[in-house]
């Protein structure tokens, strides 16, 4: 079982703020190392499951397959069968979007990394990676071809599957503020442009004055008759 958090024990400002302004090669290389050293759970959650007397622990073992039959449930594995009356698979997930039936749609037109942003020369292939979605500076969709989508834009990717181009920004506890921030920016931002004419016309029908007039008195009439005598 792993045991060490890596990204969290370099935990800074920098880190936080930095990593989406890396060059790719220096975003891949963090992400597979931490990939491979893989992320523990937590150590009071570990605590409340082996506090249990009949709690165990198969370390390095793999789910082969599960079969069902009158006793139960038959389940192989690495190291041999075993007999359970239920089974809970907690073997966390991935970033599909065509997999879910309100992404389904728009799966095929998302630019992810594998999309010419990932090359071999950065370091080894992994799938969950390379399928990770190529975002924009607010966390929105790209087109894998320019055009063929433009709504995606639209569209803002606020989890997990931002890691490989933003961070631990948009899921991460200590971070998820700094992401938040960077999301809420981009939108407002975003929202002005697109309705720059709507704000021009705002800006010449503006006549709420700031100055009443009853601030000062022009000397500008005095100024004139005592240049005339």
């Amino acid at each position: 079982m792993p045991r060490i958090n890596k990204l969290t024990g370099i935990g800074s400002p920098g880190v936080v703020l930095g990593m989406h302004q890396l060059p790719d090669a220096w975003k891949w290389k963090f992400f597979e190392y931490t990939a491979s050293t893989q992320t523990p759970p937590p150590r009071s959650s570990t605590l409340r499951v082996s506090r249990h007397a009949n709690a165990r622990f198969f370390l390095d073992c793999g789910i082969i397959a599960v079969k069902q039959d009158a006793e139960g449930l038959l389940v192989e594995t690495t190291q041999g069968p075993m007999r359970y009356d239920f089974m809970i698979a907690a073997t966390g997930f991935s970033n599909d979007f065509s997999d879910r039936p309100e992404f389904a749609a728009l799966a095929p037109y998302i630019r992810t990394w594998s999309d010419g942003r990932y090359t071999p020369d950065m370091g080894p292939a992994r799938a969950g990676m390379s399928d990770a979605p190529d975002l924009g500076p607010a966390f929105e969709f790209r087109e894998r071809v320019p055009g063929s989508c433009p709504m995606l834009a639209h569209i803002h990717c606020f989890n997990d599957a931002a890691m490989l181009t933003h961070g631990k920004v948009s899921g991460d506890i200590p971070a998820i503020s700094a992401g938040a921030d960077r999301l809420v920016r981009g939108i407002a931002t975003s929202l002005f442009a697109e309705d720059v004419e709507t704000h021009f016309a705002n800006l010449i029908a503006y006549d709420t004055p700031e100055l009443l007039g009853d601030e000062w008195v022009d000397s500008t009439p005095l100024l004139h008759k005592e240049a005339a005598l």
